[in-house]
């Protein structure tokens, strides 16, 4: 089923949906993160002020100032990889909304793309309009990598002989943020009309004033910086499309699919497609990105390269996987299983989505009998091995845990404390703080500053001393957390709090 993109909104509405907490904050974080009420709160004291009116000192711009945005850190692999996710200064990200949803510029970012867009190269990534108040932004784009990346890759498989696979290295981290007028407006132009009042170098300005003024680099986090993303890799589709009809090359030697950074480039001829694939490093090259050599590959089967191994690695299990009343007559026994999965396929989606599918029949039966101290540690062994499933993972273990007879505050303490053995653990201390802030007799000191505003304590989540004092009279701060929800749930998670997927 095709989902609307956000570009079919007009201006008005495209900045009302920018503005929804939802899409400001899209990381999965629990139900009582609320910044409703902050993201409220800056558009109105804010409204039509430019951002030099809002300045505490009229020589300091934010750019001056360090840790304007609130990183994240979210362990990518157990070890020392890590993926760093911005929660956007809201009074810099409502600035940049209102900007860049003003009626002429978007109606320009709108032309942007119909102008970007080529007939043989289709993008699946544009950011997707929600339909569900509640609904996760993963909720709709996981779908659109299904459809028009995965099946329609399959597909082209009855017209195309080879495919090459690529993704772009850390691709929000490594954007170069004067290639966002270069997009819009030309690389010549741009350069020759740098302080020029524009779009393009206002988007550039504003990633500046989050990033201590350095170009390198874009936030991630937000579905306005999965937009700006878009921008500069249409751009860059275009270019390797010109630069292919120079070289002659038809419409119908070649076709490219691409979603967000991940690319599969399908072609009759391996030398056709080593070309291309030779100009396309040469054009991410320019842009300051490159290819991920060890997501790098060509193939003759494209039917099997379309799907990822580990998707691969599950269907055909799946027959024995769904039987698995039989296979796996104990919760231990299909954890084990999953375990097993990881350590082959470590921090892929199919272990989120087997932790899942467990959790949701956790969620509806009884398992009483069942060691929960073995299942506790069997999942926090899954968890050190995929740190991409903290959320689910957490939320197994509090099933166990509120199984458990006796004292509980031990077996959370040893659980956070073999945790903290991982870096860049501020999600996961989000998430364990979710169960032990119900638990009177947990003690656990956490460092997140977000957790702090759960607890009800005032601590900088952004550096806001570059905004004049009056503009931040009454800054709902603690509002972060909603109260009202926090203390209205137990120490259980359930599958619905963290799930992506329908069931």
């Amino acid at each position: 089923m095709k989902s609307n993109t956000i570009l079919e909104l007009d201006s008005r509405k495209a900045r009302e949906y920018l503005l929804l907490p939802s899409s400001y904050c899209t990381v999965n974080l629990p139900e009582y993160y609320d910044f409703t009420k902050i993201l409220s709160f800056v558009q109105k004291v804010v409204g039509r002020k430019d951002i030099y009116t809002c300045l505490a000192d009229k020589k300091k711009l934010p750019s001056s100032y360090e840790g304007v945005n609130h990183q994240l850190l979210i362990n990518k692999d157990g070890r020392y990889a890590y993926r760093k996710i911005q929660l956007a200064n809201p009074f810099i990200y409502y600035l940049l909304v209102r900007t860049i949803t003003e009626t002429d510029n978007w109606n320009a970012v709108k032309k942007h793309f119909v102008n970007q867009s080529r007939p043989n190269i289709s993008v699946a990534s544009l950011p997707k309009i929600k339909t569900a108040k509640k609904q996760a932004q993963a909720g709709v784009e996981i779908p659109a990598w299904w459809d028009d990346f995965e099946q329609k890759s399959i597909t082209l498989a009855l017209k195309y002989q080879y495919v090459f696979v690529t993704d772009i290295s850390d691709c929000y981290g490594s954007i170069y943020t004067h290639t966002i007028p270069w997009s819009l407006y030309g690389k010549a132009y741009a350069k020759e009309h740098r302080t020029e009042k524009n779009l393009g170098n206002a988007i550039d300005r504003y990633m500046g004033a989050m990033n201590y003024d350095q170009t390198n680099g874009i936030p991630q986090g937000s579905v306005l910086f999965d937009l700006i993303a878009e921008i500069v890799l249409a751009y860059a589709d275009a270019c390797l499309y010109d630069k292919l009809a120079d070289k002659c090359f038809s419409d119908q030697e070649y076709y490219i699919l691409r979603y967000r950074d991940d690319y599969r480039v399908f072609a009759n001829s391996k030398e056709r497609l080593e070309t291309i694939v030779k100009d396309l490093q040469e054009v991410l090259i320019d842009l300051n990105l490159r290819m991920n050599p060890s997501k790098t590959h060509m193939s003759e089967d494209i039917v099997l390269s379309s799907i990822k191994a580990d998707k691969l690695a599950y269907l055909s299990e799946s027959p024995i996987y769904k039987s698995c009343n039989y296979l796996f007559p104990t919760v231990q026994k299909e954890l084990f299983y999953i375990l097993q999965f990881a350590k082959k396929y470590p921090n892929s989606g199919m272990v989120t989505r087997l932790l899942s599918e467990l959790l949701n029949r956790i969620d509806k039966s009884h398992f009483e009998q069942e060691n929960m101290h073995v299942l506790i540690s069997i999942t926090l062994e899954i968890v050190m091995t995929s740190p991409r499933v903290f959320n689910v993972g957490t939320a197994l273990i509090s099933c166990f845990l509120n199984r458990i007879e006796g004292d509980k505050a031990a077996v959370i303490k040893d659980v956070y404390h073999k945790l903290s053995r991982l870096s860049n653990t501020g999600e996961l201390e989000i998430w364990l703080q979710r169960v032990t802030c119900h638990l009177d007799d947990v003690e656990i000191t956490y460092d997140e500053p977000l957790t702090h505003i759960t607890k009800g304590n005032e601590v900088q989540i952004w550096n806001n001393t570059w905004v004049k004092p009056e503009l931040l009279e009454s800054f709902p701060l603690l509002s972060v957390c909603n109260t009202e929800i926090r203390d209205s749930q137990t120490p259980v998670i359930t599958a619905n709090e963290v799930s992506v997927f329908d069931y």
